[in-house]
């Protein structure tokens, strides 16, 4: 048996949303029978005892244990701090501290490997000299928008990612192109560094007929409106397309962000359907009714609701990201554009994708089987039995 601790500030129960945390709520669903898990967290409900190990269920009846070292009565957990006090990463850093002692325990009472999605935790793991493993999901750029702390602090972050690479046991990306930048920054660690995606889940999310009766267009985009995705872009291309289209279009936003602090929203808002916090389940079932994915951001890792779209059978429109760019490259899954910026011409080419790929979809010329089959590479049932082993091959 060996056992596996998560670590990362994030309630496996509650409604905190993001790549990082659908993997570790895959983690929970899939670890296999010769895996003992341990996720350490933060407390939505503000009732647990921090520090004291709670028995929970995954969707499969196995049980995994969870320790909460942080309530977040003062901690926004879905929007970016701007001071550092405020942090999420820092307050939780600074609770591994202090419940180390139950942290130990667990880890040295069994073959035990860490998985860290954090720079900043490696500290951590060191100090207690943990074997563990990191995952880090793709490269900011401090030169371009960033609403989180990093454009503050730079030159930390990078001293973290130099400490977290360097004394990580294996080193996993999930981003090819940020795989490539740190095999030639890190030489010495070339043999440790892997790429892998983020999974998705096939067993929930898969490949359904259009629905196009009512000739409505619908677009949809789950996650953050953080800053770096461009959520005033999206907006804008919504506006151009209310036009083209008469006014048969919808914009369906899965999330916890206030779409109302973009100014561009209040242009479109009368087509704009919020549905706030879903779990994967229920925008599985959602995407039955959706017609296409979009991607506005200036850098992604690779966007598990592109992964996700994509895996129901549904087209995505993207800005260029190198990451993504081989499953796009045939356009049986949408279209990439070569640019990345968001000038009006850009909002009209992909606006005039989108019309082009709804063409299709109405003319019943888009399968949403070959769409799903464009991510089998990424798929859970492929990929995640790969991280469980690299886990238990730990020294």
């Amino acid at each position: 048996m060996h056992r596996i601790i998560s670590i990362h500030p994030f309630d496996p129960r509650g409604c905190k949303v993001g790549g990082i945390e659908t993997h570790v709520r895959h983690t929970i669903k899939f670890f296999p029978e010769d895996i003992d898990l341990v996720v350490v967290g933060v407390d939505e409900s503000n009732l647990l005892d921090l520090g004291v190990p709670i028995i929970l269920l995954n969707e499969f009846g196995r049980e995994y244990t969870f320790i909460p070292i942080l309530n977040t009565e003062i901690i926004n957990i879905n929007t970016a701090a701007k001071n550092i006090l405020k942090s999420l990463t820092f307050n939780f850093f600074i609770s591994l501290f202090k419940y180390r002692k139950e942290i130990k325990k667990h880890y040295f009472s069994m073959k035990s490997s860490v998985e860290i999605q954090r720079y900043e935790f490696s500290w951590f793991c060191f100090f207690n000299r943990f074997t563990n493993l990191l995952i880090t999901h793709g490269d900011a750029d401090p030169n371009k928008k960033l609403d989180s702390l990093l454009a503050k602090v730079w030159f930390l972050h990078k001293l973290n990612e130099s400490f977290a690479v360097k004394h990580a046991n294996k080193i996993i990306s999930v981003s090819s192109e940020q795989t490539k930048r740190l095999i030639t920054d890190f030489p010495k660690k070339s043999k440790d560094i892997h790429y892998m995606t983020v999974s998705v889940d096939d067993s929930l999310f898969k490949p359904t007929p259009f629905i196009i009766e009512d000739g409505i267009l619908r677009i949809a985009f789950a996650g953050r409106l953080d800053e770096f995705k461009r959520p005033e872009m999206m907006f804008k291309i919504m506006k151009v397309l209310q036009a083209k289209l008469h006014n048969k279009v919808e914009f369906h936003y899965i999330g916890v962000s206030d779409p109302t602090i973009f100014s561009e929203y209040r242009d479109v808002k009368d087509i704009v359907i919020c549905h706030g916090f879903k779990r994967s389940s229920e925008i599985a079932k959602m995407w039955q009714n959706f017609h296409m994915g979009i991607v506005t951001s200036i850098f992604e890792g690779w966007p598990v609701y592109v992964m996700e779209a994509i895996c129901a059978g549904r087209p995505v429109v993207s800005l260029n990201l190198e990451q993504m760019q081989d499953t796009f490259k045939n356009t049986m899954c949408g279209e990439m554009l070569l640019i990345n910026n968001d000038f009006d011409l850009t909002i009209n080419e992909m606006s005039d994708s989108f019309i082009r790929h709804w063409n299709l979809i109405q003319n019943e010329s888009l399968d949403p089987l070959i769409v799903n089959s464009m991510i089998n590479p990424f798929k859970v049932s492929k990929q995640l039995d790969v991280l469980f082993h690299l886990h238990t091959s730990l020294e």
